[in-house]
């Protein structure tokens, strides 16, 4: 039922009342096109995600003098049959955790968890490449992974696992900032206490075209422009 799948399905019921009552399935299907159109917009895109990045960006300077024990870095998606790397590797969203992960780590000098299995059990874990990326091209060690999870809830629960055997109750969490609601939630169920480290924010900037922004497009109104919040940690 999220979008665009709500307007599809009114386009799906059209087609059946279409043949019973002609009137009442061509309202739908007009309904069903003008959300899809409605949703495609990216300043409407952007205002419904920013519903969802409830926490700021963090300042590196009160990173740097917090009590945080570890990093961790959620896993998200991959580059599949890259055929200039080889084979699979980390994916577009997953690379822009890793990068401010590094970032992170540069001051704190704080163990890094990578997080991530695989759907399909054949398949190499996610965190698995998240390891490679980050030990062979940001040259930064990892402390342990965990390789079986399938989404936060799995996440959060063996992760703890591991996080709990070197007796680490607080973490900088790394995800993105749509995404980090659900994530803290889901560490707080397993007592883990998280400093949400959120990256890649979606926002309005000044350069944004106030043309663009109401005309459908497959992205939202992105602008790096916005400068990072502080937050007590």
């Amino acid at each position: 039922m999220l979008p665009p799948g709500h307007a599809i399905v009114l386009m799906v019921i059209w087609l059946f009342l279409f043949w019973q009552r002609r009137r009442g399935g061509i309202s739908l299907i007009w309904c069903g096109l003008a959300l899809r159109v409605f949703f495609s917009l990216p300043s409407i895109a952007s205002r419904l995600i920013d519903g969802l990045q409830t926490y700021p960006a963090l300042d590196r300077a009160m990173i740097a003098n917090s009590d945080v024990q570890a990093i961790v870095i959620l896993s998200v998606d991959r580059y599949f049959n890259a055929p200039e790397f080889g084979g699979h590797t980390a994916g577009e969203q997953t690379l822009v955790r890793l990068r401010y992960r590094a970032w992170l780590h540069r001051p704190t000098n704080l163990p890094v968890f990578l997080s991530g299995g695989s759907v399909k059990p054949k398949r190499r874990p996610l965190s698995r490449i998240m390891q490679s990326t980050v030990e062979e091209e940001f040259r930064v060690p990892v402390e342990a992974i965990e390789t079986s999870s399938r989404n936060p809830w799995e996440n959060a629960e063996m992760t703890a696992d591991l996080l709990r055997e070197r007796k680490i109750d607080w973490v900088l969490l790394v995800t993105h900032a749509w995404h980090m609601p659900r994530a803290v939630y889901a560490f707080e169920l397993q007592g883990i206490r998280t400093t949400p480290a959120p990256t890649y924010f979606d926002t309005f900037g000044s350069d944004t075209s106030v043309i663009i922004v109401w005309l459908p497009n497959l992205t939202t109104a992105r602008s790096r422009t916005v400068p990072a919040r502080s937050t007590n940690i």
